[in-house]
């Protein structure tokens, strides 16, 4: 009986063991998932509920904490259809209603605040749950903004340049061809422009 109780003792001491071990993985997930300054939700695969972050909640307007996956919905929609590109990502979401595998990065654009969005399936299988990534990336955004405004404006005029003016110019141009419109350019060629810019 001696052997038998020294097997049952090792048992319960390694079942012990692996439930503290559990218990401390799940406490560094808690501190990891709080700690992260980006926006986290968590769907479960039966889609019943869910788990969202301090910023996620902050950004979603709701408790943070578990909550139900149709109150997560509900505020993500709503954001969603309050940015500037909600046409777009209409467009894009509803592509892939169905899809319970799909994985999308998408710009949010919210007009003072733009959030890269990534969504995709947890360990590659929609079953298992989702996971909603969202960065803020507004002093990125306004950087491309104002690069783009000097690589397509002239500095001292304000007015498009000739590379915006081709870019625009083509793109006309192939609208006009493809819908068998007419398109007129009119060109001023003001004699001492140097005196007038001065």
């Amino acid at each position: 009986s001696v052997p038998m109780l020294t097997q049952v003792f090792t048992q319960m001491l390694s079942e012990r063991r692996h439930a503290m071990q559990r218990q401390l993985m799940s406490e560094r997930f808690h501190d990891l998932f709080e700690s992260v300054p980006s926006g986290i939700v968590v769907l479960d695969g039966d889609g019943g509920a869910g788990l969202i972050n301090e910023p996620g909640a902050t950004l979603l307007g709701i408790a943070a904490g578990e909550v139900e996956a149709a109150t997560l919905a509900k505020a993500m929609r709503n954001l969603r259809q309050s940015c500037v590109n909600t046409s777009e990502l209409q467009t894009a979401y509803s592509a892939i209603v169905g899809e319970v595998n799909y994985a999308i990065t998408k710009l949010w654009d919210l007009g003072d605040r733009q959030f890269k969005v990534d969504t995709h399936p947890m360990r590659g299988d929609g079953q298992n749950g989702r996971i909603w990534l969202f960065n803020e990336v507004t002093a990125q955004h306004r950087l491309e903004q104002e690069l783009r405004g000097l690589a397509t404006t002239d500095p001292l005029t304000g007015l498009a340049n000739r590379r915006q003016f081709a870019e625009i110019g083509g793109t006309m141009l192939r609208q006009t061809r493809s819908d068998a419109l007419q398109l007129s350019v009119l060109l001023l060629d003001i004699d001492h422009f140097k005196s007038i810019n001065d």
